[in-house]
């Protein structure tokens, strides 16, 4: 897990254990979780509508993320993938309004909700970086290939704009991992530069799937992992 989501799980967790239990934490996680959730979910159904999606659609789309089973088992997990999937659709439905809707003009406040929910997708997840890559790129093409002058300066300032947060999942890694401690065992500063290093430190992998084969017992596969 990327270390945000290991940041945002243990503080929870040391909340909870200050208010007694690692369980009220827990739900205090979840609970911010799914309001999270819960608020970008309604506000990309209301871009819709207000990009002049039909009333009726527009229900349909709202119903749909408050019945179906996937969102709502997203919100009361403790995976990354949750905040993660969060911030993809908010920041795509910034920055598609910022491209295709002519009253939807950019403002400091938006280009910042652009920025922070692009670095949220990079900080939650460790091949979010990918994202950014292929949205730059494929904004590139659009930049390209529009004969719009309109369209293609919204297209270049998007373009810009979008690259802040991957500079700033840049600086964040660069300045901040050091300090939080994240590369120090017992106190002392630790160099990891492959798999053996981290063995000999006594550092193990929790795979997300125990059995990596079918027909072995969890302790099997463990020692399997190893060898």
């Amino acid at each position: 897990h990327p270390l945000t989501h290991t940041l945002f799980v243990g503080g929870f967790l040391k909340l909870g254990n200050l208010l007694g239990s690692y369980n009220r934490g827990l739900y205090l996680q979840i609970l911010t979780q799914s309001l999270i959730m819960a608020v970008v979910m309604a506000y990309s159904v209301n871009r819709l509508y207000k990009k002049g999606a039909n009333k009726v659609w527009s229900l349909i789309v709202l119903s749909l993320f408050c019945i179906t089973p996937l969102y709502s088992n997203f919100a009361t997990m403790t995976v990354k993938d949750s905040l993660f999937n969060t911030f993809i659709l908010l920041f795509f439905t910034l920055l598609t309004g910022f491209v295709y809707e002519d009253k939807y003009k950019m403002t400091i406040k938006s280009g910042i909700a652009l920025v922070l929910s692009g670095l949220g997708v990079m900080l939650f997840r460790n091949n979010g970086p990918i994202v950014f890559v292929c949205t730059v790129l494929g904004l590139t093409v659009c930049i390209f290939l529009q004969k719009e002058t309109k369209i293609k300066d919204k297209l270049i300032n998007t373009a810009v704009l979008a690259i802040l947060p991957f500079v700033l999942f840049v600086l964040i890694n660069a300045l901040f991992v050091n300090a939080l401690g994240a590369k120090k065992i017992d106190g002392k500063e630790v160099k990891i530069n492959n798999p053996n290093d981290a063995t000999a430190l006594g550092i193990g992998m929790v795979h997300q799937h125990f059995k990596l084969v079918e027909c072995f017992s969890v302790l099997d596969n463990i020692i399997l992992g190893v060898e």
